[in-house]
């Protein structure tokens, strides 16, 4: 570029002496034009072809030409040949060549094979159309519907596909239906093809979203540390990227206390299928000596794409996957025909041999290890392995050697050829299916569990880089920092046994009479991870205040990397230009990415208010009238959607109408838009309309000149004057601007109200009163109450019916809660119960009955009467909280923490004498999976109970009835004489089986503590309910605190209702169980809870299962119906429906009328429900 074409050195004597410049223009010069462009194919002939059927086709071939490979005609594959014309349709053949570069070209000709008509004779032919796809078609309520067409052949025309006309599209799929899309077409001799008809069936949906967690799970960290949360992302398969909607429990972590945190990610669709993870925290002083967490996933484009970015040891030395180019590390080269590097990488690498006689070898080889599953890089195929290798030869055969390294100490036997070969390696193997991604198993963390852990690393490496040795600064990348230079052998440190070095011990290991030989050099290769995102700083302030319509300049921002440096210029800026034409808030969002793939993201907030208006000019008084019939007239200043966007079927379009002046009270005035759309609009007062109104003439359904603002059956587009469209049910709201909003509905109140028993929260005042709609206007806002229920709501009172127990509640009434910004908590408090909190998050809605006052109640102790749920009796804890005469309702959960209250809970409606008991909550104490309006749930950590409901009422702690001790019987109180000699025999020979099965049941059971023993103290954990063979679930618990002599386990067919138990599984010590003899293809759902003769503990969490194998049409093997409280109700039903299908009748049913069995029920009835229960499960048997 500068002409200058030689090489030339001028200086004194350069060139000897007195020659002070040399000078050459030749140069020895390689390098090859790269080849960048693919072959080009030409084809031979016409395309598309059109050949009669039967007839036979000859191809005219193509050519293919390569700027750099010259002709390559002889290279093209031809697929498609020869065509079948025996068949009318369409055909393709299909040509391909690639050049020598790798690089690609396909052409295609279309050959039609159709029935062509002779010279003279009419075409009668009809087209035939073929449908491309599926047909049905399926598509999720909500999604827009793709046809992907069809295809139309004729015997003369050829191709006529343009010429289909298509009809039923598009498809509406805002409702749940079948449509039908047809197809027609012609040919050019008027012959009409049979219709082609496809099936569309648009389906509710019923797929839960997938929440992706980023960074690490679990994650290992040091007390005190501060711990960042990575977050996770939310996709459905309908609504996209729901992130923006994951609800975060679980944070902050307190690392002040070593603990096991979880933090919770859950999300619904807009459809209500909920998702939900769970990431595990530990923090902790120490950590095991091991490896500890596998870093987040390398995006792609980079060499490490597809592996954890990094690998972090319990010393929270941190390291990521070098490249060969590093310099400083031992990984494959890089393929440029493929991603990644060749053959390996690695995280971490420490090598050392020990110097023995020639032709014998002593090496240790530790190592975490990246690699594909087939050694070429195959993305999907990324593998990992924790590597531990020793290999030894030149040793005496059969001899026991003792190796140590720094990770422990074996011993091994020598093989007949004088080698020990061991290669240990743990980790997740990509391959047959299996992909090592980070949310199954196995995955990348599989790793951690190798022998190798911690890193090893130089002993002058120090984490400070002012003090770490000078001999690990690569020239190569002087930013990174090393633990070590494997060109270099050195002392390392870091062995969590202190053994840094490498030893072998065992006869004439280093030749004769030499048995011990040892290194403490290791080549070390590792880089640390750089695990910090940059930081972004915003130039200028924040947040931004720009009026109305004037141009906004952005000031900036700059980011700086802690590796990378200046990464400003790499900032990605979204939400530029500000659109200052809508007064609102806007956003700014600047993100920027390091080398290593961290994130950062910072926002700037731009707030475009309205211009001070300028004051206003003084009314001209009207014109007084000067004639009969003149009078002054109010126009209408403006008429426009305050709301653009899309609207769906059944949704509402906010609109504001500004007067010049006034209307009078009850007028109604017509208005006409600029499209021709008339607008009646009927007023109270005011020169601003607020309310539901008609609009249009409604002259006909469907009819050309109506126009709507509430949906019916499609989608528009809200404009300044809303557009002309073909549909019926003509409404609009019109509501105030903000500045004469109307905040009826609204109550402010403090986020904490800690009253006395005599002091309410009174809200009456804020009362909003449901329309004839069924519309309640709640701070300005009109809310259709029908998002309260599953249900139809109509007229003023508002039915949902079974939601709190049997109650039927009608609500007419409602209040919106506010403390300030959205999510804030407001806790409802009596400062004479301090163990009772109610906790609402503000911006909840409070819904009433008609005859609700507004007052809320706070937390007070009542009598605890009542009729108690089946199993259960009343505990000595009641409390009343909300509205004493009725039920409120919310409509999002609202939290009553009971300090001090351990177990069941139950609720008891208003104007109910009975109680029902809550369900358990899902998920832990603190971080609980919460109901679904309009449920409940309840959850104890053993200490305290939270409770999450949508309703108020009273509320209790249940105490579950123990199950009744069951004495052994004798033939004097079962037997009884009889006249009747078969009713005798047969209940004599009940009582001998009767008497058996107890003789047996006794035997099984373990001695019987003294019953002044407490109940065990605490209650098992259900770990596992796992199908383990043909029709059998094998169940794991955890241990129960003593006392315990046994476990009990109970099952149903259906969550929350156990119908059968086996009062005695195993010892003390038992923590697992198969259960036999269950109907395969069945859902059963199990719990257990720990017993000692005496007491039983709280039952364990439920779990369910479902076998595979036969059907079985009785109670699993070892169990009754009716045992440990489950159903202690004496049924007498006539048969036994469902998978079951046994046949049991009552005792009184088989009686025959005999006094005999009459008075056997009666000596069972005396003895208690216990014999009772022990009889029908003999029945059951027999």
């Amino acid at each position: 570029p500068t002409g200058n074409n030689f090489f030339r050195v001028q200086g004194k004597d350069v060139g000897g002496p007195g020659v002070n410049q040399i000078q050459t223009n030749l140069f020895a010069v390689s390098g090859r034009l790269a080849d960048t462009n693919a072959p080009v194919i030409t084809l031979f002939g016409s395309n598309p072809v059109n050949v009669n059927q039967n007839a036979s086709y000859i191809d005219a071939g193509a050519s293919a030409l390569d700027d750099l490979g010259g002709n390559l005609t002889g290279n093209i594959e031809v697929s498609g040949l020869p065509v079948d014309t025996s068949t009318i349709g369409v055909k393709t053949v299909t040509y391909t060549v690639t050049d020598s570069a790798g690089r690609t070209s396909q052409a295609t000709r279309t050959v039609n094979v159709v029935n062509l008509v002779a010279v003279g004779e009419a075409d009668t032919v009809a087209p035939l159309i073929t449908i491309l796809g599926a047909n049905p078609a399926f598509v999720t309520v909500g999604t827009p519907y793709t046809d992907v067409g069809a295809t139309a052949l004729d015997n003369v025309d050829g191709d006529i596909t343009g010429s289909i006309i298509t009809t039923g599209l598009p498809v509406i799929t805002s409702t749940v239906g079948t449509f039908t899309v047809t197809y027609n077409v012609a040919d050019s001799a008027g012959n009409a093809a049979i219709l082609a008809k496809r099936t569309v069936n648009v389906v509710a949906d019923t797929t839960a979203p997938v929440i992706t967690m980023l960074g690490s799970n679990p994650v290992n960290i040091f007390t005190g540390a501060a711990y960042s949360d990575a977050g996770a992302t939310a996709l459905d398969d309908v609504d996209g990227d729901i992130t923006g909607s994951i609800v975060t429990t679980g944070l902050p972590v307190d690392t002040s206390k070593a603990a096991t945190f979880t933090i919770t990610y859950e999300v619904v669709d807009s459809a209500g299928n909920p998702a939900i993870a769970k990431r595990t925290v530990k923090v902790a002083e120490t950590l095991p000596a091991s490896l500890s967490e596998a870093g987040p996933i390398a995006p792609e484009g980079g060499l490490m794409a597809g592996f954890p970015s990094w690998y972090k040891d319990s010393n929270g030395l941190a390291l990521d996957l070098m490249e060969a180019a590093d310099g400083f590390g031992i990984s494959d080269p890089v393929d440029p025909q493929t991603i990644g590097f060749n053959a390996e990488g690695f995280w971490w690498s420490a090598e050392a041999s020990i110097d023995r006689p020639v032709g014998t070898r002593t090496i240790l080889v530790l190592a975490v290890e990246a690699a594909f599953a087939g050694e070429a890089a195959v993305d999907g195929e990324q593998s990992v392995q924790n590597r531990l290798r020793y290999r030894i030869d030149g040793l005496v055969p059969g001899e026991t050697y003792t190796i140590t390294h720094p990770f422990g100490t074996v011993k091994e036997v020598a093989e007949d050829d004088g080698t020990i070969n061991v290669t240990d390696d743990i980790g997740c193997f990509a391959g047959g299916g299996v992909t090592c991604n980070q949310t199954a198993s196995p995955n990348f963390a599989t790793a951690l569990n190798g022998q190798v852990g911690p890193f090893l690393t130089w002993t002058t490496f120090n984490t400070n880089p002012a003090l770490t040795d000078p001999q690990l600064t690569n020239p190569a990348n002087p930013n990174r920092r090393y633990v070590g230079n494997p060109t270099i052998e050195h002392e390392v440190t870091g062995s969590p046994t202190g053994n840094n070095f490498f030893r072998v011990q065992g006869k004439d290991v280093g030749g004769p009479g030499v048995n011990q030989i040892q290194t403490n050099l290791f080549a070390v290769s590792g880089r640390l991870a750089d695990t910090n995102a940059p930081v972004i700083t915003l130039n200028g302030s924040n947040p931004v205040e720009v009026t109305q319509n004037e141009a906004y300049a952005d000031s900036g921002a700059t980011a700086i990397d802690n590796f990378d440096g200046n990464l400003t210029a790499s900032i990605v800026t979204t939400g530029l230009p500000v659109n200052t034409s809508v007064i609102g808030v806007k956003t700014i969002t600047y993100t920027v990415s390091d080398r290593a793939g961290n994130t950062a993201i910072a926002q700037r907030t731009i707030n475009v208010v309205a211009a001070t208006p300028p004051t206003p000019e003084p009314p001209v008084p009207p014109v007084p009238a000067d004639g009969a019939g003149q009078a002054d007239t109010t126009s209408l200043d403006g008429f426009s959607s305050t709301t653009k966007g899309s609207y769906k079927t059944g949704d509402l379009i906010d609109i504001t109408a500004n007067f010049d002046k006034t209307l009078d009270a009850e007028s109604t005035m017509t208005v006409e838009l600029s499209n021709g759309v008339q607008v009646i609009l009927s007023q109270v007062s005011g020169s601003k309309l607020t309310g539901t109104y008609i609009v249009g003439t409604n002259i006909s359904e469907n009819s050309d000149n109506l126009t709507v603002a509430k949906i019916i059956s499609s989608s528009i587009q809200a404009s300044d004057t809303l557009p002309s469209i073909n549909l019926s049910s003509i409404v609009v709201n019109v509501k105030t601007s903000a500045e004469a909003a109307d905040k009826s509905g609204q109550a402010d109140v403090n986020s904490l109200l800690e009253l006395d028993s005599e002091t309410v929260l009174d809200m009456g005042s804020n009362l909003s009163t449901a329309t004839i709609e069924g519309a309640i206007t709640i701070a300005g806002l009109s809310k259709l109450l029908s998002i309260f229920s599953n249900g139809d709501l109509v007229n003023q009172n508002l039915t949902l019916p079974q939601i709190i127990g049997d109650k039927l509640v009608m609500v007419s009434k409602a209040v919106r809660l506010n403390s300030g910004p959205s999510g804030s908590l407001i806790t409802l408090s009596n400062k004479n119960l301090s163990t009772v909190k109610l906790s609402i998050v503000s911006g909840t809605t409070v819904l009433g009955e008609s005859s609700w006052n507004g007052k809320v109640n706070p937390p007070s102790i009542v009598t605890n009467t009542g009729i108690a749920p089946s199993g259960f009796k009343l505990g000595d804890f009641a409390i009343e909280v909300g509205y004493p005469e009725g039920i409120l309702l919310f409509d999002q959960s609202v939290t009553i923490l009971l300090s001090g209250v351990n177990g069941p809970v139950g609720y008891k409606p208003s104007g109910s004498d009975t109680w029902v008991k809550m369900a358990n909550c899902l998920g832990t104490f603190d971080s609980p999976l919460k109901p679904v309006f309009p449920g409940e749930c309840a959850i104890s950590n053993g200490a305290d109970t939270k409770i999450y409901t949508y309703h108020l009422t009273s509320f209790a702690n249940l105490q579950e009835i123990p199950p009744v001790s069951i004495p052994t019987p004798t033939p004097a109180i079962v037997v009884a004489s009889s006249s009747n000699t078969d009713t005798n025999t047969n209940t004599t020979s009940s009582n001998s089986n009767l008497s058996n099965s107890s003789s047996n049941n006794t035997s099984n059971n373990p001695s019987t503590p003294v019953c002044t023993d407490s109940k065990p103290g605490s209650a098992p954990i259900l770990l596992s309910a796992v199908t383990s063979g043909p029709n059998q679930v094998t169940l794991t618990w955890s241990k129960a605190s003593d006392p315990v002599s046994h476990y009990s386990i109970v099952y149903g067919l259906s969550a929350g209702n156990p119908i059968y138990g086996n009062t005695n599984v195993g010892g003390k010590d038992t923590t697992s169980y198969a259960v036999g003899g269950l109907s395969g293809g069945t859902t059963y759902y199990f719990k257990v809870r720990a017993g000692n003769g005496c007491n039983g503990s709280e039952y364990s969490n439920e779990l369910s299962a479902a076998p595979d194998g036969g059907t079985i049409n009785s109670p699993a093997t070892g169990f009754t119906r009716g045992l440990l409280g489950a159903q202690t109700e004496e049924e007498t039903k006539t048969s036994e429906p469902g998978v079951l299908g046994v046949n049991v009748n009552g005792l009184a049913s088989k009686s025959k009328g005999t006094w005999a069995i009459q008075l056997m029920l009666a000596a069972l009835a005396a003895l208690g429900v216990g014999y009772f229960k022990f009889f029908y499960r003999k029945k059951l048997n027999g």
